[in-house]
């Protein structure tokens, strides 16, 4: 049986893509601070900062699994 939460397909991928999610966050939040830095927006409202953490998830998400693709898997694919 066990928890059926933790067997989807999202969290499986989420999963898959840890690591890559893990090494590239940093950088994706320094970066979308200095893009609304420089377009005047600041993180002191709510809406803001709800908007920016869910720009910093969706981006280090889609960087993490085009890292995983072009570098990782194929890494893998060499040990083996």
């Amino acid at each position: 049986k066990g928890v059926t939460f933790f067997k989807g397909k999202l969290i499986t991928r989420i999963g898959k893509y840890s690591y890559s999610i893990f090494l590239i966050h940093p950088l994706v939040i320094t970066l979308i601070l200095l893009v609304f830095s420089l377009a005047g927006i600041s993180p002191n409202h709510l809406a803001s900062v709800l908007f920016m953490y869910a720009l910093v998830y969706i981006s280090s998400c889609y960087i993490a699994s085009w890292i995983w693709r072009s570098i990782e898997q194929p890494a893998m694919k060499l040990g083996k």
